[in-house]
């Protein structure tokens, strides 16, 4: 039996003026060149998992964002692989764009209706979305943060 592994990621949906900011993948090591996502990696050892979720959108999009709620959680199970996704929300800190990573292929406002017409990396994009819409998001002060933060 082969020894599982976790990983932790953090996905972040972005809205203004009822759209959503999304990535057009770049890297292709899954599959995914030219696929679109939520801003979205992993976090970090030793880095929160709001921390981490700010720091992937500046990377992958250059916005600063104000980590404000938790709209999901979800696992995935894949072979001894167990990966859990937090889908966070965040709201610009400005509207100033800085350089993204070279490995996006484009960077994107996108309105709710045109994200299931979209060549999207995961199917639960916009489930979450629809979930969010319903039921609205947790407020970020159910994550503890370290002494300090």
């Amino acid at each position: 039996m082969s020894e599982t592994t976790y990983t932790t990621f953090v996905s972040t949906i972005v809205e203004k003026d009822g759209k959503v900011l999304l990535v057009q993948e770049g890297k292709n090591n899954h599959g995914q060149r030219g696929k679109w996502n939520l801003p979205a990696g992993h976090a970090e050892l030793g880095e929160s998992l709001p921390s981490a979720a700010a720091r992937e959108v500046k990377e992958e999009t250059g916005y600063d964002v104000k980590i404000d709620g938790l709209a999901a959680v979800h696992k995935y199970d894949i072979g001894s692989t167990v990966n859990t996704v937090f889908f966070f929300t965040g709201s610009l800190a400005n509207d100033t764009q800085s350089d993204y990573e070279d490995s996006m292929m484009a960077v994107k406002w996108v309105s709710a209706e045109e994200v299931s017409a979209l060549d999207l990396r995961f199917d639960d994009i916009t489930r979450v979305l629809r979930k969010l819409k319903k039921d609205g998001a947790y407020l970020i002060g159910i994550f503890m943060e370290k002494e300090g933060e």
